[in-house]
């Protein structure tokens, strides 16, 4: 499933069916009719940024948004959601990608891709597991180390968040 997709049938979790249009995020949003979570949680590859398979985005030029991601990402904010990315970076662990490289290049390039979207499109944070498959980290998705994480900092109890 694409992650317009994903974040759409989160936004129209509410609604019947006739309400719900793929491809205007703003119709969703704006007829959203219970209360959105204060904290959302995107996964990254395949969500935000299109996946390219193993072992992940290393290059600045592999980097693309998926279809409209940083509009429903603006319009999150815009209704007061903090939307936070949580990802799994083994590339770092495997030493394929230095940590600064996935933050100065590839994180700064996916914010910069998601504000010419949309400007509100601002992510809160990104928290990031750089541990290889083998060393069993509990931050590690789907452990919910990241996601407790994020909950704790933000001060949001765990089960009034959504994880996308």
């Amino acid at each position: 499933m694409k992650a317009v997709s994903l974040l759409h049938l989160f936004m129209a979790t509410s609604r019947s069916p006739t309400t719900i249009r793929h491809d205007d995020d703003s119709l969703l949003l704006d007829t959203f009719q219970k209360p959105l979570p204060k904290l959302v949680l995107l996964d990254r590859d395949g969500v935000v940024n299109e996946d390219v398979g193993a072992p992940g985005v290393i290059r600045k030029s592999q980097l693309a948004l998926t279809s409209r991601a940083g509009h429903a990402i603006g319009r999150l904010k815009q209704r007061g959601c903090r939307v936070v990315l949580v990802t799994n970076q083994s590339c770092v662990g495997k030493g394929l990608l230095s940590r600064a490289a996935l933050d100065e290049t590839i994180h700064r390039e996916l914010k910069q891709h998601l504000l010419q979207q949309d400007p509100g499109a601002q992510l809160d944070d990104i928290y990031v597991c750089t541990s290889r498959n083998d060393e069993h980290d509990t931050r590690k998705k789907p452990a919910p180390g990241m996601v407790l994480e994020a909950c704790n900092d933000a001060s949001i109890i765990p089960t009034s968040n959504q994880v996308i």
